[in-house]
């Protein structure tokens, strides 16, 4: 009889015990605290708020509304995205300190003539002009994009904000720089293109091809859902860059070729660090310019 007692509190005792520890580790686990919160970016690609100011200390990225913004000014920081959260400044720009081989591009390469140009796209064209100005370019470009946004965002808002800035730029040629977040969309790319085309046919438009993506980054990297990639993968990029340059012709600059063949780094897979935005940069300016 004593044993049995004996046997039902040890056994109390260990319940007691078990509960306290499960309640330590589930919220834990299956609770993430707001700083460790995923944001949802891109369709399925997920970045963890709290890695981004461990590595980048301030964020910066367009919110609810797209961005417009030269190159010697600074795209807005910090603002809400539609799901609550905020966008962090490594998912636009390098997160690595600013070194030696990314001061040399500060100075206007000998290559590059003196220029202005309206970048409208997504959030690599935004990088790109977010890379200009932490070498402090003088440069003179316009950029209009949404980060995470595509040929949607494009003709409900895009187009409207893309038109101010031919207005009060009218003799500045256009670069669309669209496709990473929805390239399964390339028929829609091509009618929307062709409608900006028509409705101001006294500016130059080109079309830039859909950089490339380094698959194998985002899939080590683990922020990536895989039914992502049903959407967002190197064959679709490939696709939509061969319809648009089909399509569009002279006004097609394949800077994916141009990549491949020299090479190219990302910060995440997706984005570019500042070498190869400022490389993408220059080589659209010497095919312009």
């Amino acid at each position: 009889m004593r044993k049995t007692i004996l046997l039902a509190v040890i056994a109390c005792i260990l319940g007691i015990v078990l509960l306290i520890a499960l309640a330590f580790f589930i919220p834990g686990e299956l609770g993430q605290t707001d700083n460790e919160k995923q944001s949802e970016l891109f369709t399925g690609f997920l970045f963890s708020t709290e890695q981004a100011g461990a590595e980048s200390g301030s964020g910066s990225a367009s919110g609810e509304k797209g961005s417009t913004a030269d190159s010697s000014g600074h795209t807005p920081g910090n603002e809400t995205l539609p799901d609550g959260g905020t966008q962090p400044e490594s998912m636009l720009t390098e997160t690595e300190p600013f070194s030696e081989s990314v001061r040399h591009f500060a100075q206007l390469p000998s290559r590059v003539k003196e220029h202005q140009i309206i970048w409208v796209g997504d959030s690599r064209t935004l990088g790109l002009g977010n890379a200009l100005h932490k070498v402090e370019r003088p440069d003179e470009d316009l950029f209009v994009g949404k980060v995470g946004e595509g040929v949607r965002w494009f003709r409900e808002e895009g187009m409207s904000e893309m038109s101010d800035a031919i207005a009060e730029h009218p003799d500045v040629p256009v670069v669309l720089n669209f496709g990473v977040n929805d390239p399964q969309l390339v028929d829609e790319y091509v009618v929307a293109y062709w409608d900006v085309i028509r409705e101001h046919p006294d500016t130059d438009f080109y079309i830039l091809s859909v950089n490339p993506l380094d698959e194998e980054f985002l899939i080590e990297d683990g922020q990536v859902s895989e039914s992502v990639f049903d959407d967002i993968n190197s064959l679709n990029v490939a696709r939509m860059n061969v319809k648009l340059k089909e399509e569009f012709g002279s006004r097609y600059i394949d800077s994916a070729s141009y990549l491949k063949t020299e090479g190219f780094e990302t910060v995440d897979g997706l984005h570019f660090s500042t070498n190869t935005y400022l490389e993408i940069h220059d080589y659209v300016v010497s095919l312009l310019f």
